[in-house]
């Protein structure tokens, strides 16, 4: 990645951008543009990953019933959440933003 990053924070990294852009790709009609952007915040020593769409609706975090189900998709958002040092989503005129940020260090 040439980030100076430790394996295990590179291969958190990509997991949880797979599991975002995953969400877009799936929950988005077909054609929708996203807008994928990984940033390294130097002086913070953290990178920072938003992946953007057109589509309005923002995602939820399954309820505490369907968390006690397993079931094979609908992680991605809580994978983020456990993992990235912070993470979020943001509604945008046209659409959203869901991003997170993992410590490089």
């Amino acid at each position: 990645m040439g980030l100076d990053a430790s394996v295990d924070t590179a291969d958190t990294a990509q997991l949880l951008t797979s599991e975002l852009v995953s969400n877009t790709v799936r929950h988005t009609p077909p054609g929708t543009p996203l807008r994928l952007e990984v940033l390294r915040d130097e002086p913070c020593d953290l990178l920072l990953v938003t992946v953007e769409d057109a589509d309005r609706s923002l995602p939820t975090l399954p309820s505490e019933s369907r968390r006690s189900h397993p079931a094979e998709s609908g992680w991605g958002l809580p994978l983020v959440t456990l993992l990235a040092a912070d993470s979020g989503v943001l509604a945008l005129p046209a659409g959203k933003r869901v991003w997170f940020t993992l410590k490089l260090a």
